[in-house]
C-alpha cells in the first residue's frame, strides 16, 4: 500500500528565505520558527509545507484550501502566528466557513529537499529548471503578466517515502 498523508483542512505554504540546498533533513529541527509554525498548524489539522521561490527577504505564507486561497501573508512572523486575526482565520477554515478566493496563479511544487531524500536532489532541481524553461518558452512574446499565471517553486519533502 502506498503511503498516504492524513486528511487536512488546508495547507499553509510557508516560503522561507533559505534555499533548499541549505535545508537540513528535518528543517523544523534547525529552524525554531518553522517548528513553531508546523506544530501550530498540526494542532488544527492544517498541513505546513516549506517552500522557496528565490525570494530571500523573509518568511511569507499562503493559506490554501482545495478550491482556492483563504489568506496571503506577504510577511509571516511569530507575531502573525500569534495574532488573533490569524487564529480567527484558522478557526474559520477548520470550521468549514472559509470563503476562498480564486488563485491568480497556479503554483507547481517540486520537492528539491535532497537532505531528506536523495532522489529529490537527483531529479527535483533539474525538473524545476526544465519546467521554468518550458514556461518561459511557452510564454515568449506574450504580454507582460500573462506568464505570471504559472510559477514553479522548490518545496520541502512532503512524505510518501519509498
Amino acid at each position: 500500500t502506498p503511503p498516504t498523508q492524513p486528511p487536512t483542512h488546508g495547507l499553509l505554504l510557508l516560503y522561507t528565505p533559505i534555499p533548499p540546498s541549505e535545508w537540513p533533513s528535518h528543517i523544523e529541527l534547525a529552524d525554531p520558527f518553522v517548528d513553531a509554525v508546523s506544530k501550530t498548524m498540526a494542532l488544527v489539522g492544517v498541513r505546513c509545507i516549506v517552500a522557496h521561490d528565490g525570494d530571500t527577504r523573509g518568511y511569507r505564507a499562503n493559506l490554501l484550501v482545495p478550491n482556492g486561497l483563504v489568506a496571503s501573508y506577504p510577511s509571516f512572523t511569530q507575531s502573525t502566528l500569534d495574532s488573533s486575526v490569524f487564529k480567527q482565520t484558522l478557526h474559520t477554515l477548520v470550521a468549514g466557513r472559509a470563503s476562498p478566493k480564486p488563485l491568480d496563479q497556479t503554483e507547481i511544487l517540486v520537492c528539491t529537499h535532497g537532505a531528506r531524500d536523495c532522489r529529490c536532489s537527483d531529479i527535483g532541481g533539474d525538473l524545476v529548471i526544465a519546467l521554468r524553461n518550458e514556461l518561459k518558452r511557452r510564454h515568449a512574446g506574450r504580454i507582460e503578466g500573462e506568464s505570471a499565471r504559472w510559477k514553479v517553486t522548490d518545496c520541502a519533502h512532503v512524505g510518501g517515502h519509498k
